[in-house]
């Protein structure tokens, strides 16, 4: 149950009780924070998966990297 009272907000969250609506924005917005910076490291773990992927389904091949050039230098 919320009761406003002036800038006064009386909310529980959990076991711990938020009397200052000031602390309620800051509690939401550390949890938006949290969540939006795990969707980052997820979202970068998927790019780094894909470009794993690529590379070992032979998306990178030799040629783009001059290696092919070096292996027919051979004698």
């Amino acid at each position: 149950m919320i009761e406003f009272l002036g800038l006064e907000a009386q909310i529980s969250i959990g076991l711990r009780p938020v009397t200052c609506l000031r602390e309620f924005v800051s509690l939401v917005l550390n949890l938006c924070f949290r969540f939006l910076r795990k969707m980052q490291q997820i979202l970068m773990l998927r790019l780094l998966g894909s470009l794993a992927l690529l590379f070992m389904l032979g998306g990178f091949n030799e040629r783009r990297f001059g290696l092919e050039h070096s292996k027919s230098k051979r004698f």
